[in-house]
Order: structure tokens, then sequence, then C-alpha cells
């Protein structure tokens, strides 16, 4: 492989990591939301919630899922100004 093809594969793999990350993102921001966010009034002293109509506990630990949900995100933006950066000097 040449040398010339080397960073055309490195800005590839960097836009890989970006929706990887972005796509994690999402998920536990979709996890949080649906676990924490809508149920977040409705918890105990105990930190809990029993949905009557779905038989589910949901528990206040879950607002934890917005940690990597946060830094998932900042991550993916880093890259992405990383990849806008090398990709401008390279244009």
């Amino acid at each position: 492989m040449s040398p010339a093809q080397r960073p055309g594969i490195r800005r590839s793999l960097l836009l890989i990591a970006i929706s990887l990350c972005a796509t994690a993102s999402a998920i536990f921001g979709f996890l949080y939301y649906g676990l924490y966010w809508k149920y977040r009034d409705l918890f105990n002293e105990n930190g809990r919630y029993f949905d009557e109509t779905d038989s589910v506990v949901y528990q206040d630990e879950a607002a934890i899922l917005i940690v990597p949900a946060i830094a998932l995100l900042v991550l993916a933006l880093g890259l992405g100004v990383l990849w806008w950066r090398r990709h401008r000097s390279r244009a």
C-alpha cells in the first residue's frame, strides 16, 4: 500500500469511529429516556417505581445512563472536529 492511500484509510476509519460513537451515544440516550426520564417524578423513597400496566419496576439508578451517552457524544464531536480539520487541510 502506498503512503498516498494511507490518509484515505485513516479518514475512513475516523468516520467509522465517529458513526459508532454517535450511534452508541444515541442508544444510551434512548435508554436513559425510556428507563429514567419518563418516570423521574414517580420514584418512591427507595428509588423505585412500579408500572402496573406493564408490570415493570423502574429504578432511579438508570439515571447513570446519561454518563456514557454524554461521554460518547463528546468523543464523537471531538473525532468529528479532528476529521473536519484533516479533511479541510487536504482540500
